[in-house]
């Protein structure tokens, strides 16, 4: 193979002391890309060990290191070390690891060890372009995961209580506020309707949202309401000074229809008077034409 190769941990002695060590090979070809041998280098497990062993998780959480093929290179215990996996080889979770290894993707379980129900999260991972699929997992006790999120509930609940609180007197102050606002332009509203009809009372904006705008407009037909009745009382007494002014026009104009009226009724006496005296020139000049025609009888006598 032309690429490196993880090795599963074996058990080396070392001056007299047993320890677990894993190991990484490469093939080494010729010119011709002919495998002519292999180079590797095996590497002692107390160092990550120890590393692994020392994070704590919760009260006895802990991690594990478990190789491609399932072994426990680092566990909870040195008794657990270097044999295989429990839920690797479980008929409920050996597809999921065998999933892992080809999505890469880590997975939950819950799995039961040393009479102890374990939460479990398994991240798989590869070393730059070898085959073999290492295994860290993260291991929790349910009921001490259990205790915290339980405890961690009740912080949730304690703080939302006190947001709640602090939310309703918020609210409380603001609505109260607001009241006040909205009272103040409601016993405008009133006075205007019912009152002595205030039109220069005007509202105090004292912010842009919706009741500093419905102020702003209240104030602004106010204003106009108040300018529409200026227009009207000013239009009003210029009526009044023109009706006065008519009424002057007509008291004069009935003068000089009654001084008219006196004189066609002199212009009337005048007329029958002339009409009595036509009347008795007429009987004059019938009374003279008699004559005549009595004179002319004479005379032709």
């Amino acid at each position: 193979s032309p690429t490196g190769i993880l090795l599963d941990p074996n058990p080396y002695e070392v001056g007299g002391e047993t320890i677990w060590v894993c190991g990484v090979a490469f093939p080494i070809h010729d010119k011709k890309g002919r495998p002519i041998g292999v180079v590797g280098i095996d590497m002692s497990l107390d160092t990550l060990s120890l590393m692994l062993k020392s994070a704590k998780i919760f009260d006895t959480g802990y991690l594990s290191l478990i190789s491609d093929s399932g072994l426990k290179a680092v566990g909870f215990n040195e008794e657990d070390e270097g044999n295989i996996d429990a839920d690797f080889s479980s008929e409920k979770t050996k597809d999921l690891f065998s999933n892992a290894k080809t999505t890469l993707q880590p997975f939950e379980c819950v799995s039961k060890e040393r009479n102890t129900n374990y939460f479990r999260v398994i991240n798989p991972f590869k070393i730059n372009d070898a085959k073999e699929i290492w295994f860290v997992g993260l291991n929790i006790p349910l009921n001490e995961m259990n205790r915290i999120l339980l405890v961690f509930r009740l912080v949730i609940i304690v703080i939302f209580a006190i947001v709640l609180i602090l939310a309703s007197l918020v609210s409380y102050l603001v609505i109260r506020s607001l009241s006040k606002e909205i009272n103040l332009g409601v016993d405008a509203m009133k006075n205007i309707a019912q009152g002595d009809g205030d039109l220069t009372v005007r509202m105090k904006v004292h912010s842009e949202d919706e009741l500093g705008q419905m102020y702003t407009y209240f104030n602004k037909t106010m204003e106009k309401i108040h300018g529409s009745i200026s227009e009207v009382t000013e239009a009003t007494h210029n009526l009044e000074t023109q009706g006065r002014s008519l009424q002057d026009s007509m008291n004069d104009t009935a003068a000089s229809a009654n001084q008219i009226t006196a004189n066609i009724e002199s212009v009337n006496r005048q007329v029958q008077q002339q009409g009595n005296e036509v009347k008795l020139a007429t009987s004059s000049i019938n009374q003279i034409n008699d004559n005549v025609k009595e004179l002319i009888r004479d005379i032709q006598e």
